[in-house]
């Protein structure tokens, strides 16, 4: 990683080694109330064999592609040294100058974003379960910036989805309603300067 590309901690410059190829072939595209949705999947080499693989889903900041925040943030770095696999859902393409969450009904993203993250979010899930050899007790959810605050939401409205959540730089901003969940779940949230 060359230090003079982080941004807020991002490395900025490419430096999966052959992200256009391989990992192209983990994009996996859903129609979801007429929207094309998509995510990227990355299996490390060394347990893609293994049942039972641990998972965390990883939530882009605002205007980020599951593409762009896979080999910028390095996680498939993390999911090498740790052994997991890593899901990464992207943001509805509302414009071209457009890309955000919508977590409907919560006045979260942009006016325009109409597409259901909520429901997109829950077929991914089952899509990568019936997938993968994947441990449902150990799925887990971060985000940075307004994935943040989406991972945020998952842990208080998905609770019931994952076993743990943690995330930088974006806490719930929203009233959280009757809908919330009532367990108990671990959460980390990191929000300062370093």
């Amino acid at each position: 990683v060359n230090p003079h590309q982080l941004l807020f901690g991002i490395n900025q410059g490419a430096i999966y080694p052959d992200i256009r190829i391989e990992h192209a072939k983990q994009i996996r595209e859903m129609d979801l109330d007429g929207y094309k949705r998509e995510y990227m999947v990355y299996v490390p080499e060394s347990i893609r064999n293994q049942e039972n693989i641990p998972t965390v889903y990883v939530m882009a900041g605002n205007t980020q592609t599951d593409r762009v925040f896979f080999d910028a943030t390095s996680w498939w770095q993390v999911a090498d040294d740790y052994g997991f696999m890593i899901v990464l859902p992207c943001e509805q393409f509302n414009s071209a100058v457009d890309l955000t969450w919508n977590i409907t009904g919560y006045q979260q993203g942009s006016a325009t974003a109409t597409s259901d993250d909520v429901a997109f979010l829950k077929k991914g899930i089952a899509e990568v379960d019936q997938n993968y050899s994947t441990d449902t007790t150990r799925r887990y959810v971060t985000g940075q910036s307004f994935g943040s605050m989406w991972t945020n939401f998952c842990a208080v409205y998905m609770s019931d989805y994952f076993a743990a959540f943690g995330s930088t730089s974006g806490p719930i901003d929203f009233a959280i309603d009757e809908n919330a969940g009532t367990s108990k779940v671990p959460v980390w949230l990191f929000a300062g300067y370093l």
